[in-house]
């Protein structure tokens, strides 16, 4: 299976249809995205039940921001995934928080 650009996976996801189900499904199985995922839970001390919440949550953010225009591409695919991955570690650490301060 040839490598997937991140030109080939933005072009694929705006494009929709049966190019972005395929482009998805290239990410889902890419072991950096879900490397990704779990070193961001790790650093908010999650558990493995944790990274596939949150890389299953990535991946659809990272669709629609592509899909949408929201990714400017000022950086990769992979670091942009990342670094949304690290949002929902945060703001999911901070809900936990609050609540348990109630």
């Amino acid at each position: 299976m040839e490598p997937f650009t991140d030109e080939d996976i933005i072009q694929a996801i705006r494009a929709g249809g049966r190019a972005a189900e395929e482009a998805l499904g290239r990410l889902y199985s890419d072991g950096g995205f879900r490397r990704k995922a779990e070193f961001a839970v790790r650093r908010f001390d999650g558990s493995l039940a944790d990274v596939e919440d949150v890389f299953q949550e990535g991946l659809w953010r990272l669709f629609q921001q592509i899909k949408n225009g929201g990714f400017e591409e000022r950086s990769s695919v992979k670091t942009f995934f990342g670094s949304l991955c690290k949002n929902i570690c945060l703001n999911e650490y901070t809900t936990r928080k609050r609540r348990s301060e109630i």
